[in-house]
């Protein structure tokens, strides 16, 4: 289930909020296997799976309306024997924006 939402300014500006939920059952067998080369070695990671589990994925982004963008997400997944949660973070815009910015936040 996703919930998607906009909610526009006067100025132009957009703001994004967003909720995904969902549940997860795991069919064929219970772990993942993933090789991953470093500096020529091989090397092998199993990751168990529980057979069900719950995902969550919520978050917002602001467009701006001269082009300067922040969004914040954050994603959760709740099985039996396993949680894994992550937190992420975006900041886009144009050059002469983030410049900017960046002189204000140090006082310049």
């Amino acid at each position: 289930m996703r919930f998607k939402g906009e909610f526009i300014s006067k100025d132009g500006s957009r703001f994004s909020p967003y909720l995904r939920l969902s549940y997860v059952n795991v069919l064929s067998g219970d772990g993942v296997t993933i090789d991953e080369t470093r500096y020529g070695t091989k090397r092998w990671f199993t990751e168990e799976l529980d057979d069900g589990y719950f995902v969550a994925d919520l978050g917002m982004t602001l467009y701006s309306a001269d082009n300067f963008n922040v969004s914040l997400s954050y994603n959760g997944r709740f099985g039996d024997g396993t949680a894994l949660t992550a937190v992420g973070s975006g900041l886009s815009g144009s050059s002469d924006l983030l410049a900017q910015a960046s002189k204000q936040a140090q006082g310049s």
